[in-house]
């Protein structure tokens, strides 16, 4: 038996897993399924085919889900004889909900093995893991009184990291409203949109926004997501155009936005927390961790305008202890440049799973 299996699904995960295993204080083996073998079991992959239909032409997306149907068994077969083979404590890998690692909690759970979930940090250069989940399905506390009454000495950072995009945004010059709402987009494929709310994806809420700013006559504006390789919102550009009240704003950085906006609109983005950090209210329209009322505060698509004619006040002492507790909880350091203090807040988190 060993003590820590990390299942990798790409090189960028091999390699830190890797880094993980020379520097914790553990018996760790990483892999990555790279051998045939077969199973005829049926797993469960409907997430997966819903984010394909999303992301891809109907005649691209077709013949896509013909091949996740093809190679899934191959996944399944490979997860089942590794943690067989080395019988770990406990099954390390990224993120968990996404396909198809989805397929190895699905027989890690089987196995009765405890799971540590990695993810992408929601604060500046940090890193998550978590033996519940991470992002909505996460062990952050969801108790407005435990952050009232909370204590932390720690920093938090100022800066965001800035993110180029890798897509097709349109990017141009543009001038802001005076006073407007910010509303980020989101990858509308990724699981945080498939698995954590219930929007079709960026149109619907473009629309359900353009609707609410006709009728309240304020300003709203939004950013694309940089990482969103395929969407085309050629159409809502147009639309927005030719609205007094929407404005496309790929070009300016996403600090600048929040810092000069009244208040942010959001699914469940990261942003919403990073807005956290300038004091903004946040309005929250899918599941996230930070949906907490007296934190943020949690809306639908039917309550949204109503809540934003509200004056729901925020007590922002209590915010800032929320993020003093996520600065806490989160490992130090991105993944992509992991350190000792990074390794050490780690072997502390492992030994919690293990208790």
């Amino acid at each position: 038996m060993i003590d820590i299996l990390f299942i990798a699904q790409n090189r960028h995960q091999f390699e830190y897993f890797t880094k993980l295993s020379k520097n914790l204080e553990f018996n760790c083996k990483v892999v990555m399924p790279k051998y045939f073998c077969y199973s005829f079991k049926k797993c469960n992959i409907d997430k997966k085919l819903d984010e394909v239909e999303r992301k891809y032409s109907s005649f691209k997306a077709l013949l896509y889900k013909q091949y996740i149907k093809l190679i899934t068994p191959y996944f399944e077969c490979n997860y089942k004889n590794y943690i067989n083979k080395f019988n770990p404590k406990i099954v390390a890998l990224w993120n968990g909900v996404k396909y198809p690692q989805n397929i190895a909690v699905s027989i890690a759970k089987e196995f009765n093995k405890k799971i540590l979930y990695f993810e992408n940090g929601f604060l500046p250069n940090t890193t998550q893991a978590d033996c519940k989940g991470v992002n909505a399905d996460s062990s952050i506390p969801r108790d407005y009184e435990f952050y009232k009454n909370l204590t932390i000495d720690t920093k938090l950072p100022k800066e965001l990291n800035k993110r180029a995009f890798v897509g097709k945004q349109k990017l141009y010059d543009v001038e802001l409203p005076e006073s407007y709402i910010f509303v980020p987009f989101q990858v509308a494929y990724d699981s945080q949109i498939i698995n954590f709310s219930n929007f079709s994806g960026m149109e619907e809420l473009f629309y359900l926004i353009a609707k609410i700013a006709n009728n309240l006559k304020i300003n709203f504006v939004f950013k694309e997501h940089p990482s969103d390789r395929v969407s085309d919102y050629s159409k809502l550009h147009n639309i927005a155009n030719e609205s007094p009240y929407l404005t496309f704003a790929n070009s300016v950085d996403t600090q600048e936005l929040i810092q000069n906006a009244k208040a942010v609109v959001t699914i469940n983005s990261s942003v919403g927390i990073e807005s956290l950090l300038f004091s903004k209210k946040v309005y929250v329209l899918g599941k996230a961790f930070y949906a907490i009322d007296g934190i943020t505060i949690k809306a639908n698509k039917n309550t949204l305008e109503q809540k934003l004619q509200d004056k729901q006040e925020i007590d922002f002492k209590v915010v800032e202890n929320f993020l003093k507790y996520l600065q806490s909880y989160l490992l130090p350091n991105s993944w992509k440049e992991p350190n000792k203090e990074h390794y050490l807040a780690l072997n502390k988190r492992i030994k919690q799973c293990l208790q």
